[in-house]
């Protein structure tokens, strides 16, 4: 017989080809380059929001602290009468109460200027405020001894001094251009922070620093500034 059953079963159940089995592998393995990349896209998107998230919120809560004691600056509960201090303010270079140290959250020396709020009315008198290392090594904000915003890594004080005598900033000077006699004469106050993210390798590239800090570390975070500006309430007509 010419056409035998069994060559035609056996012709019938041939397996793939080299070439098939190699098409197949190729399309497999660029399905699943596209299902790590969107998962990789995915979660850097999600590191890149969430970073966004927490710088927010920390500058938010770093300049709530500071403008809410600014707002009191000078003010003495003193009986019977409510009185103002002249000079409200002050900014402090290198300052760490090294004798309380020990109690408190700070671990090593300031990194920025301390700025010295005068009499505030709140509970504890008169407040420090600056940037230094915690017990855990991370930059943050320090309200006197008591660390209260983490990821802060600098802050900068301009301060509006007014020269006319009409308690109105004429212009505002950084630490070192402000000089001794100026301090009661000091109306405002301009308060920038830098604020970072917690995780490295956030950002695609090295963020330029914002004004008015001159430098970033090279690590990928996610910095912003935050700058407000703030008038002594108690040094206004």
């Amino acid at each position: 017989m010419r056409n035998r059953p069994f060559e035609h079963v056996r012709s019938a159940e041939r397996g793939f080809s080299l070439i098939e089995l190699m098409i197949s592998m190729v399309l497999g393995l660029v399905l699943i380059t596209g299902v790590i990349n969107l998962f990789l896209a995915s979660s850097q998107t999600y590191r890149l929001q969430d970073a966004m998230f927490r710088v927010q919120e920390s500058g938010r809560f770093a300049l709530d602290f500071v403008l809410r004691d600014l707002r009191s600056a000078g003010f003495q509960n003193v009986l019977p009468t409510n009185t103002f201090r002249n000079t409200s303010i002050q900014a402090v270079e290198g300052f760490l109460p090294a004798a309380a140290a020990p109690l408190g959250d700070v671990k090593d020396d300031v990194t920025s200027e301390a700025l010295k709020i005068f009499s505030t009315g709140i509970a504890g008198g008169d407040v420090y405020y600056y940037v230094a290392p915690d017990v855990g090594g991370r930059l943050t904000l320090f309200r006197n001894l008591s660390a209260v915003v983490e990821g802060v890594e600098d802050v900068a004080f301009l301060y509006g001094v007014d020269t006319s005598g009409d308690r109105q900033a004429d212009s505002f000077l950084a630490l070192g251009a402000v000089t001794a006699a100026q301090w009661s004469d000091v109306v405002a106050v301009r308060v920038s922070f830098l604020v970072a993210s917690n995780d490295a390798g956030v950002v695609e590239a090295v963020q330029a620093p914002p004004a008015p800090f001159a430098s970033i570390p090279s690590d990928r975070r996610m910095y912003q500034a935050f700058t407000s500006t703030v008038a002594l309430r108690n040094k206004m007509p």
